[in-house]
């Protein structure tokens, strides 16, 4: 529940560009209850995603520019390390790593959720409408890509919509692979 206040708490911060902002003003302008706004902005700070300053001007402000925060780091500061199971993480051992052989393949479905999060920035989140094809989550670079070109998509005549997302005109789009906009694969390094 932390994570959630404080990816709401970010994106309302990074909205207001620079402003410090006090806890009480933040816990006001989102109706959540003060004292769970200086929790979550304490564990913030600490985890140098926040500035803080005291005094009648002081409060809050990103401590980056919101490109440079991921969601991956905003979840870690509350979450700690990302794990999807006991045995996604090779330190951990398992009890029933004799008989079951799924730790490394949990290995890479923890690491396909982590690389996803660390390239999805708070930048994005700002953006009202989430952009990408139905079903795609994609590399950052992807994601601002997409987000450029429908934003130029009406000029050039295309068609944006979840079915026909920025294709030419009778050209379907093919919202069943994981592959990027430069036909690599979304999860490549």
């Amino acid at each position: 529940m932390l994570t959630d206040y404080g990816t709401l708490l970010m994106t309302h911060i990074a909205s207001r560009s620079g402003e410090w902002l006090s806890a009480a003003d933040l816990a006001t302008a989102l109706d959540m209850p003060r004292h769970t706004v200086a929790k979550v902005l304490k564990i913030l700070h600490g985890n140098g995603l926040l500035e803080s300053r005291r005094g009648k001007q002081g409060g809050y402000r990103l401590a980056r520019s919101p490109k440079e925060i991921s969601v991956m780091a905003i979840f870690e500061a509350f979450e700690g390390q990302l794990h999807v199971t006991e045995c996604s993480l090779p330190t951990e051992p398992c009890l029933f790593s004799s008989k079951c052989h799924m730790a490394r393949h949990w290995r890479i479905v923890n690491e396909a959720i982590r690389r996803t999060l660390e390239d999805i920035s708070l930048e994005f989140l700002l953006n009202p409408e989430p952009v990408g094809w139905v079903g795609f989550v994609g590399r950052a670079t992807n994601l601002e890509q997409d987000w450029s070109r429908r934003a130029l998509a009406p000029k050039a005549g295309l068609v944006c919509s979840s079915e026909n997302d920025g294709q030419q005109p009778g050209k379907e789009a093919d919202h069943d692979t994981d592959k990027g906009f430069e036909g690599r694969s979304a999860w490549a390094s």
